[in-house]
């Protein structure tokens, strides 16, 4: 059982790094097992999501005195799978709601700043937009593009918020309702600012190894294409498009196999923290 200290984002990263210290090999053996799962269409995809449920319950393990009783086979029932992929799909299709609305507000934004230069300067609004839209260059341009980006990725994870804690709640038996992942993580996470800062601190910690991947997937590929082009043909003809496709699709799955352990201990900290003090208000009011 490990120690948790005062429930700071600071705390609460510290601990679930350590979690995964002590765990490493077991839990990127997980990883890679959930990963590899993915390439069999929905019920490998239900797989993936049950497993990334079953690491955040090992590391919550590590910090309780007494884990529950619910053993691994229960994580794996198709009832369970089902509940994991609905509620993985609410989360992203919550997460999609925010970013067409923030769509939505950048094209009304840019309206208003083509009606803005077309008062000040007098030139025609569809000019402005295509200025705006079409110029590749300079430091407005750049300023605009990264803070447009910004505003994705903050609205996408204020959308995720409350929905941070759905690997928890899964009892292991036929009461468990469908939405009860979904209305545990409601229920627990009402510190949104707490818990935006731990997501936040989180991925600024993961984000060296989003770029160190970056540079090893490279190498890797290039390495990799080299030997096809040096032992096996002459010549490989492969079109840009699926090259970097390639590429990304590579990147992403690496590291996501490398930080999905930390990402789901960082979870199991911010869970067991914040159920104790559920567990010590209900206490206290019963105690008035």
């Amino acid at each position: 059982m490990i120690p948790v200290p005062d429930f700071t984002v600071g705390n609460t990263i510290t601990v679930a790094i350590a979690i995964y210290k002590q765990n490493w090999k077991k839990y990127l053996k997980l990883s890679l097992i959930a990963h590899l799962w993915l390439l069999v269409p929905v019920y490998g995809w239900a797989r993936y999501f049950a497993i990334a449920a079953w690491i955040s319950k090992l590391s919550l393990n590590e910090l309780v005195a007494q884990p529950d009783n619910i053993e691994h086979k229960q994580y794996f029932t198709i009832r369970s799978l089902f509940i994991f992929m609905f509620t993985a799909l609410v989360t992203i299709f919550t997460i999609l709601i925010a970013i067409v609305l923030c769509y939505f507000f950048i094209i009304i934004l840019l309206i208003c700043i083509a009606f803005l230069l077309q008062i000040i300067f007098n030139s025609p609004i569809v000019d402005n937009l295509n200025q705006i839209i079409d110029k590749e260059e300079g430091v407005a341009f750049w300023t605009f593009f990264w803070g447009i980006i910004l505003l994705f990725s903050l609205a996408s994870t204020l959308s995720y918020v409350r929905l941070f804690l759905t690997d928890f709640g899964l009892t292991g038996n036929q009461t468990d309702k469908l939405f009860n992942l979904i209305s545990q993580s409601y229920s627990l996470t009402k510190q949104k600012l707490k818990i935006f800062s731990i997501i936040l601190q989180s991925f600024f910690l993961v984000f060296p190894v989003w770029v160190i991947s970056f540079f090893f997937v490279i190498i890797v590929l290039s390495f990799l294409l080299w030997g096809i082009e040096r032992f096996v043909v002459s010549e490989i003809n492969i079109n840009d498009v699926y090259l970097g496709l390639l590429f990304f699709i590579c990147w992403i799955v690496w590291t996501n196999l490398l930080t999905m352990p930390f990402w789901q201990s960082v979870k199991a900290v911010t869970y067991h923290e914040l159920n104790q003090r559920v567990d010590y208000d209900l206490m206290s009011n019963h105690r008035q």
